[in-house]
């Protein structure tokens, strides 16, 4: 059985990482510069592996 306390810290970092991209994903939006996204999202996907 997982431990309450780790699944709260995971959860926590999984959300505070998820809000993170969001939030460069959202300023390379505005700035313009669309054509970033897919390395953002790659590089992303690159670190949770």
């Amino acid at each position: 059985m997982i431990q309450m306390p780790s699944f709260i810290m995971g959860f926590r970092e999984g959300l505070e990482a998820f809000l993170l991209i969001a939030i460069v994903l959202q300023y390379i939006t505005k700035i313009d510069k669309g054509h970033l996204k897919n390395k953002i999202t790659q590089g992303s996907v690159a670190g949770v592996i």
